[in-house]
């Protein structure tokens, strides 16, 4: 079984985290039944994406079972930037005066929408 794991990982190009970080014991158990302590949990990642892991340890607090603990891996992954939304430029209504305002509002009126400073109720019977 141990062969055909190691045939495996060495197919695939990949390695086994934990053997990289130098741990304490208590820190690299995984399984512990009976008074035997066992490492059976292993990280896997490809060769190429082994720099994107930081650490690699065993949370010896947290059971998954009364036999079982945790094994979690620390990666350091950069994600690609913020692609920037084209927008339009935000038209500033408000700031207009004078002769542009007159402009704008004759063109609306020219349009055929309602007269913005018209009674509200007059908008509604013509709707």
């Amino acid at each position: 079984m141990v062969n055909a794991y190691l045939a495996y990982i060495m197919t695939h190009d990949l390695a086994i985290c934990g053997t990289f970080f130098a741990k304490r014991e208590s820190q690299k158990v995984t399984y512990s039944s009976g008074g035997r302590r066992t490492e059976i949990d292993h990280i896997l990642v490809h060769r190429q994406a082994l720099k994107t892991v930081k650490d690699v340890k065993v949370l010896p607090g947290e059971d998954v079972t009364t036999q079982h603990k945790p094994l979690v891996a620390d990666l350091s992954i950069t994600l690609p930037p913020k692609q920037k939304v084209k927008t339009e430029p935000r038209i500033r209504w408000w700031k207009l005066r004078g002769p542009e305002r007159n402009e704008l509002r004759s063109r609306v009126m020219a349009a055929g929408l309602p007269d913005p400073n018209g009674a509200v109720n007059d908008t509604w019977q013509q709707a």
